[in-house]
């Protein structure tokens, strides 16, 4: 059974048919998340580019708005914090495991930060052990998380 399950994936590697092999896919049929070389994750549902939980430890907002601002990966330096519209489009409940976001962004704790504000002291983030949005103060650093994101449509 395992055999004929590998076979299937690697004719969905193929291109050919795309059955039962945990692979996430786009609505055009084709695999949703592709990983470059230089860790650019491309989403082909919505056009944006990301960046993978490359820090892996907490940040305030503050501090994560200033590492988005120089980062300068890919060739790019229009990164920026995600909207909570742009999170909540990686959140699948389908996933089994604690963070319910594909394993190729590395997700090392809950909750990433959003670039929208709620007002003055508290900013939008989003969890994705459960999927649920909250206001969070921007200078409480536990567990939030960067997932920088840019438009693959945009030229530096």
């Amino acid at each position: 059974m395992k055999s004929i399950k590998q076979a299937m994936c690697l004719v969905v590697v193929l291109g050919l048919v795309a059955m039962g092999c945990g692979l996430k896919l786009g609505l055009d049929g084709n695999v949703r998340f592709m990983r470059t070389s230089d860790a650019i994750i491309h989403d082909s549902v919505t056009g944006l580019q990301w960046l993978p939980d490359l820090g892996r430890k907490d940040i305030t907002w503050d501090d994560a708005q200033a590492y988005v601002r120089g980062l300068k990966a890919g060739g790019f330096s229009d990164w920026r914090l995600p909207s909570r519209v742009e999170l909540k489009s990686l959140y699948d409940p389908s996933i089994k495991a604690e963070y319910k976001i594909d394993p190729m962004f590395q997700l090392s704790a809950c909750c990433p930060w959003t670039g929208d504000l709620y007002d003055s002291l508290t900013v939008w983030i989003f969890y994705f052990n459960n999927g649920h949005e909250i206001q969070y103060s921007r200078s409480y650093g536990i567990n939030k998380r960067v997932l920088a994101v840019r438009s693959a449509l945009l030229k530096n």
